[in-house]
């Protein structure tokens, strides 16, 4: 008894003949606004994405495939991670890893922009950090002050540190100074 070698999922769907290769992978939930949607022109709006050929899902990130028959078709991340075929699976594991860490810098970046104006704020808000000791007994015993605490944090931390004395001061700020 002969047994059939195992069709790819993709080829069982009728989408082509294996072997299937990841041509290439478009986003296209870029250029959406801050709500997701994307301008298209005369004041119309659309939101991102379409419909994977493989399951029908609504899909943002769509993987273009081209068989071996040459037919080319687009399906989810999800999809590709589910046929078990490492080459696919591979491949946009690469691309969700960019993904994700440009996301990671332009939220650094946008971070940074609210570390250096809570510097600024810092400054306005001097003379009401000086009246109040440093959260350390130690520190407050010299003489140090809240002011004196929020400085040393920006010198010395890290970025999640000085973004954290960012989110305070930001707080602070938002009760005692006029919007």
């Amino acid at each position: 008894m002969e047994t059939e070698a195992k069709k790819h999922v993709f080829e069982t769907a009728e989408l082509g003949t294996a072997p299937f290769r990841c041509v290439a992978i478009e986003d296209t939930s870029i250029g959406a606004d801050e709500n997701g949607m994307i301008h298209i022109g005369g004041g119309q709006m659309t939101k991102p994405g379409g419909s994977c050929d493989y399951c029908g899902n609504g899909i943002v990130t769509f993987c273009w495939i081209v068989s071996k028959d040459k037919k080319r078709f687009k399906v989810g991340t999800t999809c590709v991670n589910k046929t078990g075929d490492a080459g696919l699976k591979k491949v946009v594991a690469k691309h969700i890893s960019a993904k994700r860490k440009v996301a990671r810098v332009k939220a650094v970046a946008r971070q940074e922009i609210r570390i250096e104006a809570a510097k600024i704020t810092l400054e306005e808000l001097k003379g009401y950090f000086s009246n109040i000791e440093s959260v350390h007994d130690w520190k407050a015993e010299k003489g140090e002050t809240r002011y004196d605490d929020l400085i040393w944090m920006f010198k010395n931390s890290g970025h999640s540190g000085r973004y954290r004395v960012t989110r305070f001061i930001e707080k602070v700020a938002a009760d005692l100074l006029p919007a």
